[in-house]
């Protein structure tokens, strides 16, 4: 019996033991949890501090950032403009000079020269075709009373022929 005695005075030993132990480790896990709860508390209080302090205001950052993203815009708008002058001036210069290229070849010479002959000639001819206008349109009014007057006289020697003729009848 005095063993069993033994083993149930170990057992409660061990038992106490582990009783302490378990509430050592409850009470320093509390301890753990509202030492982190301080930190943390501790922490965002430093940050909000930091931030009240050293930050600007929500309109400043606004302002901040409208001026800095109109400065960039027009940046980008005189850059996009002067690539685009740029490019213009550059293909304007290398069209010109494919242009005179192409013009230095004998057959495009002669393919404008032949258009201009042509544009030159159709403009002759109106020209000409009014100056010939001008020039036949009096004759055509003499002409015209030339005829008128011939006609009257065919018709006054017509009814005197036949006036001669009835009367020696």
């Amino acid at each position: 019996m005095k063993e069993k005695h033994n083993e149930n005075t170990i057992l409660e030993y061990y038992e106490k033991i582990q009783s302490f132990a378990q509430k050592e480790i409850d009470r320093t896990f509390k301890i753990y949890k509202l030492l982190i709860g301080g930190l943390i508390i501790l922490f965002a209080f430093g940050i909000a501090t930091f931030v009240f302090l050293f930050s600007d205001s929500r309109d400043e950052i606004e302002k901040k950032y409208h001026n800095s993203y109109q400065v960039a815009l027009e940046n980008e708008k005189e850059n996009i403009i002067k690539e685009f002058q740029d490019t213009w001036t550059e293909e304007k210069e290398n069209i010109e000079e494919l242009i005179k290229k192409e013009f230095d070849k004998k057959y495009i010479s002669n393919i404008v020269e032949s258009h201009a002959q042509q544009r030159v000639d159709i403009i002759a001819d109106k020209l000409i075709e009014k100056q010939i206008i001008v020039k036949i349109s009096p004759l055509e009014e003499q002409l015209n009373k030339l005829e008128i007057e011939t006609n009257k006289k065919l018709e006054k020697l017509i009814f005197d022929n036949n006036e001669l003729v009835s009367s020696q009848a």
